[in-house]
């Protein structure tokens, strides 16, 4: 018999603050060839636990890449999760970012390409720190 009991109802990740958890990464780049990792992000905690969002942690090393204008976006995901932030360069060990934990801030938008065009799917606008209270005892999924 399976069990059931911890299994979401699916659909899209509801808008709001959530508690996340990071439990892939995987490394890609970007159509104007910048290097990001795929990040595959799971609320661990509350009445939507389990639902999962998919975002890309891109870092432009390329000033003249519309990248570059998106640094901050980097930034506050390391800063969020406790990796280094600070200084004029990064460099990034995504393998070290599984299973840490931070408050994200999810809105929805409308997808412009692909098979999923004009369909709504979850991003993350903001990162922040978990604060002291704020983590569950769940354990890596």
């Amino acid at each position: 018999m399976n069990d059931m009991e911890n299994v979401g109802e699916g659909g899209i990740c509801p808008t709001g603050q959530h508690i996340f958890e990071i439990t892939e990464t995987a490394p890609k780049t970007s159509k104007n060839n910048d290097p990001m990792i795929g990040v595959t992000f799971k609320i661990c905690q509350g009445p939507n636990k389990g639902k999962i969002v998919w975002d890309n942690i891109l870092l432009s090393e390329n000033p003249e890449s519309p990248g570059w204008n998106i640094r901050w976006r980097a930034k506050m995901f390391l800063k969020a999760i406790g990796e280094e932030h600070k200084g004029d360069s990064f460099a990034w060990d995504s393998d070290n970012w599984l299973y840490k934990k931070f408050k994200g801030t999810v809105a929805h938008e409308i997808q412009k390409e692909g098979k999923n065009k004009g369909k709504p799917k979850a991003v993350i606008t903001g990162f922040l720190p978990l604060e002291n209270g704020e983590e569950d005892s769940s354990i890596p999924f």
